[in-house]
């Protein structure tokens, strides 16, 4: 027996979308009085929502027409009822992810949930991360584990971000409790604030609550868990993997540095190629096209091939551990504690390196080797 494909289906299926012509029901924006025109063999089939809508013997059912409220996101709705024509879902913002699949939950269009969230995976950022608790990902346990991981790694970044004033109370009190810790509670104070002066009739009352979370968060230390790299902060021959945990030196030469989120506490595993790797603090003004070593001021620095530190301000450029730590596998801690930087080398807690450093630092790093490879643990 043969079969016979008629691949121009699809487009002909898709050009019935809005076309009266044949149309059968219709779906009205109020906000802007738009009428989509639309068939109900097609989305009926797609969405339960419409399937009770046009069944139900009400006023949806005998005018055949669906009202939308003035709320809801218009260019949104229509892209998904286009989608159920011609079977492809067009995202040009990812921050658009979120708002799609709270519509597909809506309006029941099941079809396109599970490929929201895949793809809401591979683009959690910023912008969006915080707007991902209001969704339900209680049945969606490997997306929860990302977003809160993601959370606690950007925790600064998003702070900076204010994509939580939108938030309820009960949302970002719960934020407020992910974000703070004892490096950023001033970040906290000032979260408080902007979300308050937001909305601030409805918000002012909250103040006191919210700044006993900070208070009791800022107690917490970043755990080195949640650290990783910055893109902002990475030179333009860095590739950044494992969700921003692992870093290549792309390039060639000295010519790839790279910050992570601040933190008073870190380690890392050596990959490859990590002989005159420096690793230590530095502040955001330090040059990531470059190496900062031996000429940016406010770096400290321990090169990894034999232990010599490096910073412009302490004169440090000489002192030296005689601790070869570049083997393949090592793990080096960095701690910032009472204004002095210490460093760990498989366990063997070194003396004292840096004293009397009282700058706004980050985790940083000069990778020269070409194809030099570490990453956060």
């Amino acid at each position: 027996m043969t079969a016979l494909k008629d691949t121009t289906h699809l487009t002909s299926v898709g050009n019935c979308f809005n076309d009266s012509d044949y149309s059968d029901c219709k779906i009205v924006f109020k906000k802007s009085n738009t009428a989509l025109h639309l068939h109900k063999i097609i989305i009926c089939k797609q969405s339960l929502y419409f399937k009770t809508c046009f069944a139900s013997g009400m006023i949806e059912d005998i005018q055949s027409t669906v009202q939308i409220e003035e709320d809801e996101n218009e260019v949104l709705l229509t892209s998904l009822l286009k989608a159920m024509y011609t079977s492809e879902l067009s995202i040009s913002d990812t921050n658009d992810i979120i708002p799609l699949l709270l519509l597909a939950k809506k309006y029941e269009i099941t079809a396109w949930i599970s490929q929201l969230f895949d793809h809401l995976g591979d683009n959690i950022n910023a912008s969006n991360a915080l707007q991902c608790l209001r969704l339900d990902l209680n049945m969606q346990p490997k997306m929860k584990q990302a977003v809160d991981a993601y959370i606690k790694q950007n925790a600064n970044n998003i702070l900076e971000e204010r994509s939580y004033l939108t938030l309820d109370e009960d949302q970002f009190a719960t934020v407020i409790e992910m974000l703070v810790n004892t490096s950023n509670k001033l970040q906290g104070y000032d979260a408080i604030q902007n979300w308050i002066e937001h909305d601030e009739e409805h918000r002012a009352g909250f103040s006191f609550a919210l700044s006993k979370i900070v208070r009791i968060a800022a107690t917490q230390q970043v755990s080195s868990s949640f650290v990783s790299f910055q893109q902002q902060y990475c030179g333009s021959k860095a590739v950044l993997l494992e969700r921003n945990r692992r870093i290549i030196n792309n390039g060639s030469g000295s010519d790839c540095a790279a910050l992570g989120t601040k933190c008073t506490r870190y380690k890392i595993r050596l990959i490859s190629n990590c002989k005159y790797l420096m690793v230590g603090f530095a502040t955001t003004a330090f040059n990531k096209e470059g190496t900062n070593y031996g000429s940016a001021r406010n770096c400290y620095y321990l090169l990894v091939e034999d232990g010599t530190l490096f910073c412009k301000d302490q004169n440090r450029n000489r002192m030296r551990y005689h601790v070869p730590c570049h083997t393949n596998g090592t793990i080096i801690e960095v701690l910032l504690q009472n204004n002095t930087i210490v460093y760990v080398v498989n366990g063997r807690r070194l003396r004292i390196a840096f004293t009397d450093v009282t700058d706004d630092l980050y985790p940083a790093f000069d990778l020269i080797d070409p194809a030099c490879s570490f990453e956060f643990v």
